[in-house]
């Protein structure tokens, strides 16, 4: 994903607005007409029209990375595979979202280790990309996290140099998906995980502290 930012001067408040003048430099205002060379509602002026439609790609594959890991927080699997279908549908590299996908486990990880981990500059993000972050970092356990980048990192070298990357990017959500599919010791520490979770929520915290 892309990820330049340069100073500029942001004349309207939404995190669309924000991150588009973050990385293009230009001052933006918000328009109820769309003109030519204009996309969205939003008037962007000052930036090269190739890096705007850069910036366009870069702003979709992140919204596909926030539907595919609200999918699995949600154990969604048909939401998980229709991110996926919304990756080829745009014409995204299956292999550049893999990458991206094991990029946003590393974040999460982070952020869950280090909370402050914004303001050190360990995480790089947007204000209202590094809020929802917040939010997927807590409704997902910490062994599942490590799980789901073990397994997108096995899946990136089986993806390289393949011949169909689609295929074994659902095949790689599969394997997100079912952990008892797998003997190894991050997949059993997924499902301790998952237990724990559901105990939690099914017993009463005065019984719990009973």
């Amino acid at each position: 994903m892309l990820r330049r930012p340069i100073a500029s001067q942001v004349s309207a408040g939404s995190g669309s607005v924000a991150t588009i003048s973050e990385y293009t430099g230009a001052t933006v205002r918000r328009t109820d007409r769309i003109p030519s060379g204009e996309t969205g509602g939003i008037a962007v002026q000052g930036a090269d029209p190739s890096l705007l439609e850069t910036l366009e790609g870069s702003l979709a594959a992140g919204r596909f990375i926030d539907d595919a890991v609200d999918a699995l927080a949600a154990g969604d699997a048909a939401a998980l595979f229709g991110a996926v279908e919304s990756v080829i549908d745009a014409g995204h590299d299956p292999r550049r979202f893999a990458i991206d996908l094991l990029e946003r486990f590393r974040d999460l990880i982070v952020l869950q280790a280090v909370p402050d981990a914004a303001s050190r500059g360990v995480v790089d993000a947007p204000g209202d990309v590094l809020e929802r972050m917040r939010d997927q970092a807590g409704r997902i356990g910490s062994a599942t996290l490590a799980r789901y980048a073990e397994v997108v990192h096995a899946g990136l070298g089986e993806m390289r140099g393949a011949t169909a990357p689609r295929l074994l990017l659902e095949v790689v959500c599969a394997r997100l998906l079912l952990p008892s599919a797998s003997d190894a010791e991050s997949a059993l520490l997924q499902r301790i995980e998952r237990i724990e979770t559901r105990l939690d929520i099914s017993i009463p915290a005065g019984e719990a502290a009973a």
